[in-house]
């Protein structure tokens, strides 16, 4: 019924939005021929923009989940915009439609071309957009509507990368499926697998996250392990080379938070974030192509929330701002400019009292603490959700048309999600445990 109604009002929304918001923006330009790939993702990427992962939840160490309630999630749904969301078969849709079949959800991961969610019980569903040049490579054969993952039961938290996913359940164990030709599933091999497995030699981890294809955890102790694809020394272990094992950061201890871009991890300590991997585009700072080592990304501190881009990065500092670096070559640094790349933090415009932050391939969004989502960048598939397809660059943050009381965000290449809590009283972002909105770990 939801979907009708927004289907039926999509004429009107579109004529007018695309004339009020859209029609002042920058013009789009295509990027720049020769953009590294990685050999073994190539084959898989012609027909659809290089995704990047997200880790769209801020750390709150204020906010004691015993203290304050949680917002009322009963209803809890998911919604989707851009080319590649609900069941939308790569066609671009510039609003919010909703996801059928799946409610009372409470976190949500977007991969290429399919898209998971977490839901109280503690079971993970799972779903595709239906993209025929897909079905081999999706992390998990599905339809378009969603359907349990098999084998997985009182999971706290979820991730996914572009074509394999993590889970991670409520004794710290890690659990991996998908795509496996980079090592990205842990478990020695480079066997792809269908059905979730452990992850091999981890002890008891608190957060996760998914990079284009190599994965992240976050240990109970603070350290930080890594594995998958390394070329770039996105695995922090001092060296460029790929690893179908777990592999220890080298020297990061007392870690929050960590977060995976297209080939650049992140890690929060003490407030300031910390980085490695890919440097070409500003990534790493100044004077960096890239580290095998974490690298302090200077100007910023009192951080709780960090998230990666294709190639651009976003964090949120403890008074609601939003800080952004990288490439800006669509404007997805919400500076005011489009062009070039930055690679000193600066603030996005016009943003305040954020609580969640996302990043797709080229654009970027934000939830604020009353529920609305902002977004900003590339426009090329409806992915910032103003209403248009037409191709721009908007370089300054413009609401998402049609969405009140979100509670979380999830973003990869050209679509975004987006869990709307009808109910929801206000936004106290339920749960933050260790840089991670999931269900309480003990």
């Amino acid at each position: 019924m939801i979907g009708g109604r927004m289907r039926r009002e999509r004429s009107m929304l579109i004529a007018v939005i695309a004339t009020t918001i859209m029609g002042g923006c920058n013009p789009w330009t295509p990027p720049s021929a020769g953009q590294a790939v990685e050999p073994n993702d190539h084959q898989f990427h012609s027909a659809a923009p290089r995704p990047a992962p997200i880790a769209a939840v801020p750390t709150r160490p204020d906010l004691d989940p015993l203290d304050e309630p949680s917002p009322d999630r009963s209803g809890a749904m998911i919604w989707s915009w851009g080319a590649g969301g609900v069941g939308m078969d790569g066609r671009a849709d510039p609003l919010p439609d909703p996801l059928v079949g799946l409610t009372d959800v409470t976190a949500v991961a977007a991969g290429l071309g399919h898209s998971i969610a977490l839901k109280p019980d503690g079971t993970v569903w799972a779903w595709d957009n239906g993209k025929a040049e897909h079905r081999e490579t999706r992390a998990l054969i599905y339809g378009s509507l969603p359907q349990p993952v098999p084998g997985l039961n009182d999971i706290a938290a979820v991730a996914s990368g572009d074509f394999h996913s993590l889970a991670l359940d409520a004794t710290g164990t890690v659990w991996a499926w998908g795509l496996n030709r980079s090592g990205q599933l842990g478990d020695g091999t480079l066997t792809s697998r269908v059905v979730p497995a452990p992850v091999a030699g981890l002890g008891p981890a608190t957060a996760i996250a998914a990079g284009t294809s190599h994965s992240v955890a976050l240990l109970a102790d603070g350290t930080v392990r890594t594995w998958g694809y390394g070329v770039y020394g996105a695995l922090g272990a001092g060296q460029s080379a790929s690893s179908a094992v777990p592999m220890r950061v080298l020297g990061l201890e007392n870690v929050s938070a960590v977060a995976a871009g297209g080939r650049t991890t992140l890690a929060i300590v003490d407030g300031e974030v910390w980085a490695w991997g890919y440097g070409m585009m500003g990534t790493l700072g100044p004077g960096l192509t890239g580290s095998s080592t974490p690298v302090r990304i200077a100007g910023m501190s009192d951080v709780t929330a960090i998230v990666g881009g294709w190639d651009h990065s976003l964090a949120i500092g403890a008074d609601g701002t939003v800080w952004a670096w990288g490439n800006n070559e669509f404007g997805q640094l919400g500076d005011g400019t489009v062009g070039g790349w930055r690679a000193e933090p600066a603030p996005v415009l016009n943003l305040k009292n954020v609580q969640g932050v996302a990043a797709g391939e080229h654009h970027s969004l934000a939830l604020t603490a009353n529920g609305e989502v902002w977004s900003w960048g590339r426009n090329v598939a409806g992915e910032l959700g103003a209403g248009s397809t037409r191709a721009r660059a908007v370089a300054e943050p413009v609401r998402v048309v049609g969405l009140d009381n979100v509670i979380a965000l999830a973003s990869r290449g050209a679509y975004s999600l987006a869990i709307q809590a009808p109910n929801a009283r206000y936004l106290a972002a339920p749960v933050f445990r260790d840089g991670f909105l999931s269900r309480s770990l003990p």
